[in-house]
């Protein structure tokens, strides 16, 4: 524990990587995930109590506690490993050596699980209105827009198609 991490700095980080604010109040299984590695980062790498650290998210203690006995049965589902290892190398407590196995999430996955959390919180009907108003119509004007020209060769004539 050479340098002082803060557990804010822990729970931004785990925030910036995966788009999940773990500070909200709700019982989802990726925001257990990602509470789950900021417990185990934070009781690994900080001097606080588990009181504290649980209550920077706002879960009690005995949450922590749980939280960090299902850490290790749990760290290789749903890319916490990945997460983990992210987390660990943006507030530079991973060394040097360790960067090339850690695949830092692309600005493009990022935007498509900020994409997809949101369309998990509409219902049926605000889903739909949005796939037959906005997706629909946006996918056949990108299909336009995209077309290549196929020029297909005939018997000794080039037929532009």
């Amino acid at each position: 524990m050479g340098t002082k991490i803060e557990l804010k700095d822990i729970a931004d980080s785990i925030h910036a990587l995966s788009g999940l604010n773990i500070r909200l109040r709700t019982r989802k299984r990726q925001y257990f995930y990602g509470r789950m590695v900021y417990c185990k980062i934070a009781r690994e790498y900080t001097y606080n109590t588990l009181e504290s650290i649980g209550k920077e998210v706002g879960i009690k203690h005995d949450t922590t506690i749980h939280c960090l006995k299902r850490f290790e049965q749990d760290i290789y589902n749903q890319n916490n490993k990945k997460l983990y290892d992210s987390v660990l190398w943006e507030l530079g407590l991973k060394k040097q050596e360790d960067d090339k196995e850690i695949l830092k999430p692309t600005n493009l996955e990022l935007l498509q699980l900020s994409v997809l959390r949101e369309l998990k919180e509409l219902s049926y009907a605000q889903l739909s209105e949005f796939h037959e108003t906005r997706l629909k119509p946006y996918k056949k004007a990108l299909e336009s827009r995209v077309m290549p020209k196929v020029i297909i060769e005939e018997q000794g004539a080039m037929l532009n198609i």
